[in-house]
């Protein structure tokens, strides 16, 4: 009976969560791509999106990922991220954009399609994927630490927390290797999924590296996409905890 009391009470936070669950709205522009050749797709998960007209994915063979920008970062005021990161801020971002960069080279060397190969130069028949971190807002985990509630047996049940949320944005171009031409721009920017229970409450970045595995995986399925495929966004719920 307290078992299943326990279970029905976890399933009514689960649907509360996935209904109060949605994706972040856009962030600022801030330069590294032309916002006003851009627009959202409803066949593409980003909030902005261009391709160049007539572009033929066919003639090329390998993929470059170019280290991860932080110039272009811009910083969002909170009082917990001065209290506690406000001078480590610049460092976060540079370990944030080195882990985005492995990130996509791993995602394309472990795509099965085997698609594109991962240069360490661009050559010619290269796409250059070139990408800036231009929002990192990270997680408080002194503030989600103290949100877990007791509860049942010990099991914990993470309250929701709108006000205190994880976000990461970027704004990407892809350049023809050859001709150094930009042929695509995407900008995006995403939240914190929400979960019953995760250790990712318990890092600053959790949450931003769990979002950057996405879009790793989403531009792996940008170079596979056929004429006329839809690539879905990600889920704003999660139930597993890691």
């Amino acid at each position: 009976m307290r078992k299943s009391f326990i279970m029905l009470i976890l399933c009514g936070v689960a649907a509360t969560i996935a209904l109060n669950g949605c994706k972040a709205g856009a962030g600022k522009d801030a330069g590294f791509v032309d916002p006003s050749v851009m627009e959202k797709r409803a066949d593409l998960p980003f909030h902005k999106a261009w391709i160049k007209e007539g572009l033929d994915k066919s003639t090329y063979d390998s993929v470059y990922i170019a280290p991860v920008s932080t110039q272009y970062l811009i910083v969002q005021n909170n009082w917990w991220r001065e209290m506690f990161r406000y001078h480590q801020i610049q460092q976060d971002a540079e370990k944030i954009a080195v882990f985005t960069r492995e990130a996509f080279v791993k995602a394309f060397k472990e795509d099965p399609n085997h698609r594109f190969e991962v240069v360490d130069e661009p050559r010619e028949n290269t796409f250059i994927v070139e990408l800036a971190i231009i929002e990192l807002t990270p997680n408080n985990p002194f503030l989600k630490a103290g949100s877990y509630a007791p509860f049942g047996i010990g099991a914990g049940v993470s309250l929701i927390n709108s006000t205190n949320l994880s976000t990461v944005a970027f704004e990407a171009r892809i350049r023809d290797g050859s001709t150094g031409e930009t042929v695509a721009m995407f900008t995006d920017r995403e939240q914190e999924k929400k979960y019953i229970v995760t250790d990712k409450h318990l890092t600053w970045y959790g949450h931003a590296e769990d979002i950057i595995d996405d879009w790793a995986l989403q531009f792996v399925a940008l170079g596979n996409r056929a004429p006329g495929d839809i690539i879905s966004d990600t889920k704003t719920f999660e139930l597993k905890p890691w």
